[in-house]
């Protein structure tokens, strides 16, 4: 059975959200096979999501209520002026990626999930 880190920690790598080495392991290798990707790309989920879609689609897959958001206000109390880089998006789109026919294991939310959720006991 895996943990909520554990959990939490794949659903953050699926979709390109931490450093973790594997997780830009296959864009890397295809960018260094392929002579058609040129300079830097994102590597990011060809299929955003805001984080409210998000806490949605986890809360129809686990079953349980999921809650969108913590209120800017509160944000702003604890972080100053920090605050607007973790409540904005850059929304990044894979366009280098996208362009050289890369294949994401799990290109939409609901894949990744259900990938996730089918190995839980």
């Amino acid at each position: 059975m895996r943990t909520t880190a554990q959990v939490n920690k794949k659903i953050l790598e699926t979709f390109g959200l931490t450093n973790s080495r594997h997780v830009y392991a296959a864009a890397l290798l295809f960018a260094a096979k392929n002579s058609s990707v040129r300079g830097p790309f994102n590597d990011v989920s060809p299929n955003p999501v805001t984080m409210k879609e998000f806490c949605e689609k986890l809360g129809e897959a686990t079953n349980r209520w999921s809650w969108a958001h913590a209120p800017y206000f509160s944000v702003r109390l604890l972080l100053g002026e920090v605050a607007s880089a973790t409540t904005t998006s850059l929304r990044g789109i894979p366009k280098v990626l996208q362009d050289n026919a890369f294949q994401w294991k799990y290109p939409t939310l609901d894949e990744a999930l259900a990938d996730l959720l089918s190995h839980q006991t």
